[in-house]
């Protein structure tokens, strides 16, 4: 059997990258052997709101598109640190996922710790005696 060099290439970076995984050179972003986690939002607003729940190297992991006055939930998370980062806007646009107007970003400084069957809830809007801290989130530091 006669292989081509570039086989023998991809061969050699399949394997080179198996070691580094199994040496612990390359960490797994996630434990997703385990997809029970959820986060239930609660949109108290007068407002519609984008809530994106974003890994440490602020990429998307999921996201969910919440009405005013509505509640949203996001299931099937895997174990790891993630942050829960939302957006408020009007004009819902599907075929960019995103709004038309938006009015404020922001994002909750606490993360969430996933290790299991966590559950965690959220509220948009300020709550009596809530204890959870947002900050508002400029264009570039928005996840994509």
């Amino acid at each position: 059997m006669k292989f081509h060099r570039g086989i023998y290439f991809v061969l050699l970076l399949s394997f080179l990258a198996v070691f580094l995984f199994v040496s612990g050179c390359i960490e797994p972003k996630y434990d997703c052997s385990v997809k029970q986690g959820s986060v239930t939002v609660t949109n108290g607003l007068n407002t519609d709101a984008l809530v994106n729940l974003v890994d440490k190297n602020n990429n998307v992991i999921q996201s969910v598109m919440i009405n005013a006055n509505s509640k949203g939930k996001i299931n099937n998370i895997c174990n790891g640190r993630f942050y829960l980062f939302y957006e408020l806007g009007e004009q819902w646009d599907p075929a960019v996922n995103d709004f038309r107007i938006i009015i404020k970003r922001s994002k909750f400084v606490d993360p969430l710790d996933f290790d299991g069957s966590n559950y965690y809830e959220a509220t948009l809007q300020p709550v009596v005696g809530g204890n959870a801290q947002t900050s508002t989130v400029d264009e570039s530091n928005w996840p994509k």
